[in-house]
């Protein structure tokens, strides 16, 4: 019935595939699991090592790294059941019925989203920004996300026909972190293809350091800038992503240059912020503007 894929790069997830394993063989229930490591270093190839001889599962190893979107459809690729339930490595269940929770959903609407939970907050102050931000942008109750569909769809933690994914793949000349599910998104909305959340969270475990979450940030307003740029009709996507909405605004008045210089001055005072104990996600959101700023002209 359902294909669970799961693209791993840099992560030990042996811990996630036993427990879904163990929920499949209990439940009986009717599922394949599809890994696919996108050429992880050496250190976390060896750690999943044990996964080439499993035989209850398929694995398969990228020599290069293809990227986050080409992962995602290459492991559509390899799929065979009716669905295919797309999760991050670096996630843990909340609950033993969370496979069962998306085979009572799917005739519900075409595309499904469980959304995303956190666990306690780090003790290590390094890890303290990825988490304030996950708490308080990622995590939102079904009501909310339901109000807006399109704007809440994640790639972590979704599911689709399997027939309905391969006219709507992953835009592959994305290939580095961000914003790869954001387009996605817009695509199925201006399509009409609907989407449901459901209260059915991963745990998202994998939290990186400050300055790597904002190096990660950086690629993907990057990313965003080269969209908008050689694609005009993408412009709508303003309406799912706040940061390029602001843009445009700022675009419109003429003061892109201006807040770039302003970001050039208050950058590094930013940063001390967004690697303290106390992050403020408003510093937040002006440095994602002020580097979209900076950036814009340079990646036309």
């Amino acid at each position: 019935m359902i294909s669970i894929c799961i693209p791993v790069y840099n992560y030990h997830v042996i811990p996630l595939i036993k427990e879904l394993c163990k929920i499949r063989d209990k439940q009986g229930l009717d599922i394949e699991i599809i890994i696919a490591d996108d050429s992880s270093s050496q250190e976390f190839s060896d750690q999943n090592e044990e996964l080439r001889e499993w035989k209850s599962i398929l694995y398969f190893e990228k020599q290069n790294n293809i990227g986050r979107s080409a992962i995602r459809n290459f492991l559509a690729s390899k799929s065979t059941k009716k669905y295919i339930l797309f999760i991050d490595a670096d996630s843990d269940l909340v609950s033993d019925d969370f496979i069962s929770n998306y085979i009572n959903a799917l005739t519900k609407a075409d595309v499904i989203c469980g959304g995303t939970a956190y666990g306690d907050k780090p003790m290590e102050k390094s890890f303290i920004l990825r988490y304030v931000y996950g708490i308080n942008r990622e995590v939102r109750s079904v009501e909310e996300r339901n109000k807006n569909p399109y704007r809440s769809f994640s790639a972590n933690n979704f599911c689709i026909e399997r027939a309905l994914f391969f006219k709507h793949q992953f835009d592959e000349q994305i290939k580095s972190y961000g914003h790869e599910d954001t387009l996605l998104g817009h695509r199925l909305k201006k399509d009409g293809i609907t989407i449901l959340h459901i209260n059915n969270p991963l745990v998202h475990i994998g939290l990186e350091p400050s300055l790597d979450f904002i190096e990660k940030t950086n690629t993907g307003l990057e990313n965003l800038i080269l969209l908008v740029n050689n694609r005009p009709e993408l412009n709508e996507m303003a309406e799912e992503v706040k940061v390029l909405h602001y843009y445009f605004i700022l675009k419109k008045m003429g003061l892109v240059s201006l807040i770039s210089k302003l970001f050039s001055k208050f950058q590094n005072r930013l940063l001390k912020n967004l690697t303290s104990e106390e992050p403020s996600l408003f510093y937040f959101d002006l440095y994602k503007l002020g580097y979209l700023c900076s950036r814009a002209k340079e990646l036309q």
